[in-house]
């Protein structure tokens, strides 16, 4: 992973936090959860800018 993707992903993980979700980010495994977050379409799109991320998990009853 380019030094670049690595800062691009860094920032959108802060507001994945921000939202109240989580996220695994080890050598083996890159996984974002927003289960029981409401997410707005604009918040989710966001996540396309993630590189490496193997599973985003997002409970679609809680997107706005």
């Amino acid at each position: 992973m380019t030094a670049d993707a690595k800062e691009r992903n860094e920032i959108i993980l802060v507001e994945v936090e921000r939202l109240g979700g989580g996220f695994v980010w080890e050598t083996e495994t890159f996984t974002i959860t927003l289960m029981d977050v409401a997410v707005s379409e604009q918040d989710a799109m966001a996540l396309l800018g993630l590189s490496g991320v193997e599973l985003i998990a997002i409970n679609i009853t809680h997107i706005g």
